[in-house]
């Protein structure tokens, strides 16, 4: 059993302060910035929660924020369904264990 799980974020924040918060919040918790607004990483479960309990500091419904977050396996399906990505992005944040 895998203990992290593969995730994508994508927001849309019109405040601009906000917007930075969230990316250097996501940043700071080891996602990759694959696009402007569209973040990558492996996480584990208490990870995810934290990801996921920053969505309401950040986005304003009322401004039609939007926030979008989704398990995936990219790492295995990148080369099918992507151009432009380097190859390696989604083998750059692994995980390893002291021993």
């Amino acid at each position: 059993m895998d203990l992290f799980s593969e995730i994508i974020v994508s927001y849309d924040i019109s405040n601009n302060k906000a917007r930075k918060k969230l990316y250097d919040s996501l940043l700071d918790l080891g996602l990759l910035p694959i696009q402007k607004s569209v973040f990558w990483g492996r996480v584990l479960d208490a990870e995810l929660k934290s990801i996921i309990d920053l969505f309401p500091m950040y986005v304003n419904s009322e401004n039609d924020d939007s926030v979008f977050l989704t398990k995936t396996n990219l790492r295995k399906h990148w080369n099918k369904h992507s151009i432009g990505i380097p190859k390696d992005v989604f083998h750059h944040n692994e995980h390893y264990e002291i021993i």
